[in-house]
C-alpha cells in the first residue's frame, strides 16, 4: 500500500505533515498555470480560427507565411500567459492581513 494517502479534504497525508495538494500548488507554481492557459487559448483561438474563418480570411493568413504566423503565435500564446496569470491571482481577504499584522506584532511571545 502506498504511504501517501489522500483523504475527502483534497490533501495529500504523506504521515507527519498533511500538505493540501491543489491550493499549495497554484500558490507555489502560479505561471506554471498561466502557461496552460496561455497554451489552451493559443490553441483555442488557432483552432477557431481555422474552422470557422471564411476562406478568402484564411488564404490571406496563408500568404503571411510561416515565420510571420509564429510571431503571431507566439504573442497570442504570450497575451494568454499574461491574462492567465492576472485572472489566477488570488487577491488575499482583509481578514487574512489582520491575521498577518498580529502574528508579526506578537513574533516576541512565541
Amino acid at each position: 500500500m502506498s504511504q501517501a494517502m489522500e483523504s475527502s479534504a483534497g490533501t495529500l497525508d504523506i504521515g507527519y505533515q498533511r500538505a493540501s495538494t491543489w491550493p499549495g500548488m497554484k500558490t507555489r507554481r502560479p505561471w506554471l498555470f498561466a502557461m496552460l492557459g496561455g497554451a489552451g487559448l493559443t490553441l483555442l483561438g488557432a483552432g477557431g480560427f481555422a474552422l470557422f474563418a471564411p476562406p478568402a480570411l484564411l488564404d490571406r493568413a496563408a500568404s503571411l507565411g510561416d515565420a510571420r504566423l509564429y510571431e503571431l503565435l507566439a504573442a497570442a500564446f504570450a497575451a494568454g500567459c499574461g491574462l492567465s496569470r492576472l485572472l489566477l491571482y488570488r487577491r488575499r481577504l482583509p481578514e487574512e492581513r489582520v491575521d498577518d499584522a498580529v502574528s508579526r506584532t506578537q513574533r516576541h511571545l512565541r
